[in-house]
């Protein structure tokens, strides 16, 4: 029966030890395709009050672009005239729509190639006549060398923990081993 102790704890260590160098390995690393500087100067919504779009606009530096979050606040479907969103928020989740439903979330992502001074124009109609997005941005510094960004999901909230648990169990199972020995 000791034979089958030993074999279970000699098995166990080796996991234990494999886990360990597993959970010491550096993060995965995704590298940005097209990093910059960019800022966003000014976003216009005409018209200013009472329209059915509802805008968030958020700087992408590691793609060099923009986001644009647009819901729809108006009890009509609200049509992208002169564009698509690149995803929206149905069910199914869809992508390259053209017309947001009521309370639908639609985005839309504009990357830049160039330094300097952009504008973006986006036309929608809805119930209350047409809405236009003026997005004006500036790019300052274009392939800055990516920034190396941390895939989410590969490391737990605590990797510190995790690794020194994994490493304690490993040792403790190995010095077990060797004192069985």
């Amino acid at each position: 029966m000791s034979c089958v102790v030993v074999g279970t704890f000699h098995r166990w260590t080796g996991a234990g030890i494999f886990a360990g160098l597993i959970s010491l390995a550096a993060p995965a690393r995704a590298e940005c395709p097209n990093s910059c500087e960019i800022a966003v100067d000014e976003t216009v919504i005409d018209p200013p009050d009472g329209g059915c779009a509802h805008v968030r606009v958020v700087e992408d530096t590691c793609d060099c672009g923009i986001f644009l979050e647009v819901g729809n606040v108006c009890a009509s479907p609200l049509v992208a005239r002169d564009f698509t969103f690149d995803s929206c928020d149905t069910t199914p989740p869809q992508d390259d729509c053209a017309s947001l439903e009521p309370d639908m979330l639609g985005r839309f992502h504009d990357s830049r190639g160039s330094e300097g001074s952009d504008e973006l124009l986006l036309t929608l109609d809805g119930e209350r006549g047409t809405e236009t997005i003026l997005v004006r941005s500036h790019v300052a510094e274009l392939g800055t060398g990516g920034c190396g960004c941390s895939v989410v999901g590969q490391r737990g909230d605590l990797p510190g923990l995790w690794q020194l648990f994994l490493t304690v169990v490993s040792a403790s199972l190995l010095r077990r081993r060797l004192l069985t020995r």
